[in-house]
C-alpha cells in the first residue's frame, strides 16, 4: 500500500468512526484501530507518546493534560486572559501533533 491509499484508509477509517458515533453514540477507541494496524516501541498509543517516535517535539518541556486542567481551573477563577492564551497555545499544539501524527501513521508500512 503506498502513502496516498495508507491516507485514505485512515480517513475512511477515521470518517465511519465518527459516522458510527453520531448514529449510535458508541465510540470506538482509535488506538485499537492504531494498535492493530500498526506496530510501536511502546505499549501505550497516545499522542504523547506515539508523536516523539515520529520526530515531533512540542513546544513545552513537559507537555501535560493535568498541567493543562489546572491552567482551566485558574483561568475560570481568575479569567487571568495570560493564562487563558497559554490554555489555547497548548491546545493549538496538541491539534499540530495529532495532525503530524495521523500523517506519520499514513505514511507506515501496515502490519499484517
Amino acid at each position: 500500500m503506498d502513502k496516498k491509499e495508507n491516507r485514505i484508509l485512515a480517513f475512511n477509517i477515521i470518517f465511519f468512526l465518527n459516522q458510527l458515533r453520531n448514529r449510535t453514540g458508541v465510540s470506538i477507541n482509535i488506538n485499537d484501530v492504531v494498535k492493530k494496524k500498526t506496530e510501536w516501541p511502546s505499549p501505550i498509543c497516545s499522542i504523547k507518546t506515539l508523536a516523539p517516535y515520529l520526530r515531533f517535539h512540542w513546544r513545552d518541556e513537559s507537555p501535560s493534560v493535568a498541567e493543562s486542567i489546572e491552567w482551566y481551573h485558574q483561568w475560570v477563577e481568575t479569567g487571568d486572559v495570560n493564562i487563558k492564551k497559554r490554555i489555547l497555545k497548548y491546545n493549538e499544539y496538541d491539534c499540530i501533533a495529532t495532525r503530524f501524527l495521523l500523517d506519520g501513521i499514513c505514511s507506515l508500512p501496515l502490519a499484517k
